[in-house]
């Protein structure tokens, strides 16, 4: 049996990652500061007690603005 969380990943979008970022920030969680990534999205990651992890993302053009956001959820 696999152990909770392993496998399940989540893709949040938010319309601004590094807004969010220092959110979280002032409410005390250590996390690391958003990346960008080469398929247009710059993120942060979470991960809960039992191993889920949260990715927040918010989607990029070729020009780097922001588009809407969107959710999703991935099994992989």
């Amino acid at each position: 049996m696999l152990r909770r969380g392993r496998g399940a990943h989540f893709f949040i979008g938010v319309a601004d990652v590094d807004a969010y970022h220092r959110q979280l920030r002032e409410r005390g969680l250590d996390l690391a500061p958003p990346a960008d990534e080469g398929w247009g999205g710059r993120f942060i990651t979470l991960e809960d007690p039992d191993k889920y992890r949260f990715f927040f993302v918010t989607w990029t053009d070729d020009k780097g603005i922001g588009k809407n956001p969107t959710s999703f959820a991935s099994n992989s």
